[in-house]
């Protein structure tokens, strides 16, 4: 028997959506949606993106229009969701600061895996390009109960890097400032295997599985407070509980060594 959507409408993200689609004389799902979201209805949905997108979308503002494509073929999902981003106004730091009237293109994709030898676990990919600011790309196994995280790249203002194994970042940026961004991400879980207040280990290590535990770092000036460090090279590991950092500038070079602070699962009802 058939099954169709036709002229579907909503509300998600603040705005309105539109949806179309159905069953395919092939067998495939597929659907099509258009809508509207809000910098409000972002901040609002905590579910769809958790703390760090509403602590995101504080420094948003405006609404934008949006699309998505979702097919379903054999029971895998395949979707893809783009926008211009025009409308919506950025008052995050740089490179993520825009104006409303200024296009950024958003395009992020998952997919299932396609070249998976019949014994493995089952993979799916994640990939996020935002204009040429931003690029990220996941491979998850999603055999269990939550996807897990096995390899990664994070790129800001150069391509994302290809790991074997684990996640990897790359930043080339004309100026860093440090602080900017210390006080955006306050009390959010940046570091692999450290949980937010309240949060269970279980979800943090969910949540910190697509952050990097190695980071590449060029800038011509970084912004530490009052401090000013030129000509930037720098290269940062989690080896253990210890990231190391190994530093290159104009005013300062050598090995720094942070210890994070230990990940303390949220106490069950029972031990309350």
């Amino acid at each position: 028997q058939g099954f169709a959507i036709v002229g579907g409408a909503g509300k998600l993200l603040g705005g309105a959506v539109n949806i179309d689609g159905g069953l395919q004389p092939d067998g495939a799902m597929r659907f099509a949606a258009q809508g509207t979201a809000s910098a409000d209805g972002l901040r609002r949905s905590s579910d769809f993106g958790g703390p760090a997108l509403a602590r995101l979308a504080a420094s948003l503002s405006g609404q934008t229009t949006y699309r998505v494509a979702l097919n379903l073929v054999n029971g895998k999902p395949d979707l893809l969701l783009t926008s211009n981003l025009v409308g919506l106004a950025s008052e995050l730091p740089p490179p993520l600061r825009k104006a409303a009237e200024v296009a950024l293109p958003l395009r992020l994709q998952t997919a299932a895996v396609s070249d998976v030898p019949p014994t493995a676990a089952a993979r799916d990919f994640i990939r996020l390009d935002l204009g040429s600011v931003l690029q990220a790309h996941y491979v998850r196994d999603v055999s269990g109960i939550s996807p897990r995280v096995l390899r990664g790249g994070i790129g800001v203002m150069e391509p994302a890097p290809t790991p074997a194994a684990g996640v990897a970042a790359a930043i080339n940026m004309p100026s860093l400032n440090l602080g900017d961004w210390q006080r955006l991400l306050d009390g959010l879980p940046v570091l692999p295997g450290v949980a937010s207040a309240g949060e269970a280990h279980a979800t943090a290590s969910a949540r910190t599985g697509y952050l990097p535990t190695t980071l590449g770092v060029r800038a011509q000036e970084v912004l530490m407070g009052a401090r000013r460090l030129d000509q930037v090279v720098a290269k940062v590991a989690l080896e253990g509980p210890l990231w190391r950092v190994n530093l290159e500038s104009e005013q300062a070079s050598g090995t720094i060594e942070y210890r994070a602070p230990r990940l303390v699962a949220a106490p069950s009802p029972a031990t309350r």
